[in-house]
């Protein structure tokens, strides 16, 4: 068994006596007996890290097959989770959207009349997203050492907190960007749904490169560390045939793996569905005055 980690719980700061919950291929994975919260230790290195994250990585959803299908299945879920704004966001406010991959979000963002920047550590999704949206709306670093004087109306996290080293550290910059009555949305997945129950150490989004894992009640004691949580549900996403199918042959454990492909067999291929994927989104906001 792996040792304890000797500072355990950046949420908490418990430090002793964790649950060694499981291990998968040398991956240890404990539990926070104070707060829930989950994590990995010890943790891949940065240079293990940028090994994962390699150009393969960010093709789950079939652009290599298919470019514009996988588009629009992104953009659809992006769409999903601007709904929390209606309403609540001006046009041509700005958005900050952290890690933003290929633009889809900051896309979604353009179309509903706000102004999209980005932040991405790629050197090559960079230079893609600088054609895209422009040189000075694009920046190639992550939040942490991300330093500007603008303050935004939103700042989207997607698919993020759960890669970063120090939750309480993003959260806490993101407080410090957004404008007074601003809005933080972000998506991760939930160890408390009813797919991580149910498959166990088997969970899809059981990663080496998921360094923690929230449920409902850590996200929220993370949020309100630092802004005031709107809602936290479970989250919903577009998702075809296709991704399905190559998401399962790259992440899905036997006999699982099994499991899916026979059910896909009663899918059509050009299906999309909304399906709840064993993650959860929140919104969260800073106050007017502190």
């Amino acid at each position: 068994m792996a040792s304890v980690p000797p500072e355990f719980d950046p949420l908490c700061g418990n430090q002793t006596d964790p649950a060694h919950l499981f291990e998968i291929d040398g991956t240890h994975f404990w539990k926070c007996r104070r707060c829930g919260l989950v994590m990995l230790h010890p943790q891949p290195s940065d240079e293990e890290l940028a090994r994962i994250y390699s150009e393969e990585y960010f093709d789950v959803t079939g652009r290599a097959v298919d470019p514009e299908g996988a588009r629009q299945v992104k953009i659809a879920s992006f769409r999903w989770n601007y709904q929390h704004l209606n309403g609540k966001v001006l046009q041509g406010g700005t958005v900050l959207d952290v890690g933003a991959g290929e633009g889809y979000a900051m896309e979604v963002a353009q179309e509903m009349g706000l102004e999209p920047y980005g932040l991405e550590l790629s050197a090559d999704a960079v230079k893609n997203l600088r054609k895209k949206f422009g040189d000075d709306r694009i920046f190639h670093t992550d939040i942490e050492d991300f330093e500007t004087t603008r303050r935004f109306d939103v700042i989207t996290m997607f698919d993020l907190i759960e890669h970063v080293r120090n939750p309480h550290e993003v959260i806490a910059k993101a407080a410090r960007l957004l404008r007074p009555g601003g809005w933080l949305l972000l998506s991760t997945p939930d160890i408390g749904s009813l797919s991580a129950r149910l498959m166990g150490k088997y969970w899809v989004h059981l990663k080496r490169e998921h360094l923690y894992y929230f449920d409902k009640k850590t996200m929220r004691r993370l949020l309100e560390a630092h802004l005031q949580p709107s809602l936290i549900r479970s989250h919903r996403k577009v998702l075809t045939h296709q991704y399905i199918a190559a998401y399962n042959e790259r992440y899905v454990r036997p006999p699982f793996r099994q499991l899916v492909r026979a059910g896909l067999w009663f899918i059509p291929k050009k299906a999309k569905m909304v399906l709840s994927t064993g993650e959860l989104f929140a919104a969260a906001q800073k106050p007017l005055s502190e």
